[in-house]
């Protein structure tokens, strides 16, 4: 299958969808503002004080609840976030948003497992995938937390077996084990117009609705990363829910195997900003 290289195209614009719930900010608020004051123009000869305010307040309200409503798309890709490399959540998240801004919206996002085969299914499903990202509830484990060794990988490979140059700003950090060496490690390749955090809230999403893309299976408690099929009336009573934190577009050429990695001291992996 050859890959849709028209994913990678720039910013979103005007008349295409939002890379996500997130990505609806910067011009919903303002347009229900404006609509509010047209619907009401005594408050444009008002001092902008207390009736002003009031509406601003119920613009953001309304706001919070589209968020809070939003609807995931039938298939995508999840991935639950934590401590990892010897760096927290917050210094994980903090190194990603300046890659971010650095690459003009892309940033990699480094996993552990191969989902080349339900990467394709996605694609062929969704013509602009997207993936989401949920913290992790377990405690960390100690080799997260303080690795003997962490890598950085510098060189890709797409699913079409090209070579793939890491943008200019990317890293990809993980833990490494020298008596028992993995040949490679794998990311997503992401895009987003908003900033990544944990403060943002796009709903949850219970465990027992999804189910693995290609073999229709519900997924292991282990699994940190999935292509899946998302549908409520699969819950079966489940009460596993995951906040969803934040999304990002998946872009060309969307899952990349990581190769040639370069030892980096754990003390100084938890320092690159």
């Amino acid at each position: 299958m050859k890959l849709n290289r028209r994913a990678s195209e720039g910013p979103i614009r005007l008349g295409s969808r939002p890379a996500s719930a997130r990505d609806t900010d910067a011009w919903l608020i303002p347009i229900c503002l404006a609509n509010f004051i047209w619907l009401r123009p005594d408050l444009l000869r008002c001092s902008l004080s207390t009736e002003l305010a009031f509406a601003f307040c119920m613009v953001m309200h309304y706001n919070e609840l589209v968020m809070a409503q939003v609807r995931l798309p039938s298939d995508f890709c999840w991935s639950r976030f934590g401590t990892e490399s010897g760096q927290t959540i917050e210094r994980i998240l903090a190194r990603k948003e300046g890659e971010r801004l650095a690459n003009g919206g892309t940033f990699l996002w480094g996993i552990g497992n191969a989902l080349g085969p339900g990467i394709r299914e996605l694609l062929r499903r969704q013509p602009e995938p997207e993936v989401f990202f949920s913290p992790i509830k377990s405690r960390p484990r100690q080799v997260d937390v303080s690795p003997n060794m962490v890598v950085a990988w510098t060189m890709g490979e797409t699913l079409e077996g090209d070579v793939y140059e890491l943008p200019r700003a990317s890293l990809v950090l993980s833990r490494f084990d020298p008596d028992s060496p993995r040949g490679a490690h794998y990311a997503l390749v992401c895009q987003s117009a908003t900033a990544l955090g944990v403060g943002s809230d796009l709903g949850e999403l219970s465990f027992g609705g999804l189910r693995n893309i290609l073999s229709g299976r519900e997924l292991g408690s282990s699994q940190v990363t999935a292509v899946v099929s998302y549908n409520s009336s699969h819950e079966n009573n489940d009460d596993r829910a995951y906040r969803v934190a934040f999304g990002a577009r998946l872009v060309y050429p969307f899952f990349v195997r990581l190769l040639q990695p370069v030892d980096v001291a754990a003390r100084e992996a938890r320092l690159i900003a």
